[in-house]
């Protein structure tokens, strides 16, 4: 029981540290824009910038997922259910 409970608090942890890194980004990426705007830069410099740097999370999340952890690329619902099958 123990090792499920501290399971349990490592799993809650990490989603909580993922919770509070999200707000950090999503809060500078709106900085950024409320920045740009008071500057007086227009909408499309605007838009391009939001545009690269979601592209930039998202080329980080690709590239963790195919080089550091190929595994992660599915659903992974099929795996469970063959684990829960019996297949290895």
């Amino acid at each position: 029981w123990l090792y499920l409970c501290a399971a349990g608090i490592g799993a809650g942890l990490v989603a909580t540290a993922i919770s509070f890194t999200l707000k950090l980004i999503c809060d500078a990426k709106l900085e950024i824009q409320i920045r740009l705007y008071e500057s007086g830069h227009c909408l499309f410099v605007r838009y391009l910038t939001w545009l690269g740097m979601s592209l930039g999370l998202v080329a980080i999340a690709g590239a963790l997922v195919c080089y550091v952890e190929p595994l992660a690329g599915g659903s992974g619902i099929p795996e469970i259910k063959c684990i829960l099958n019996g297949v290895d």
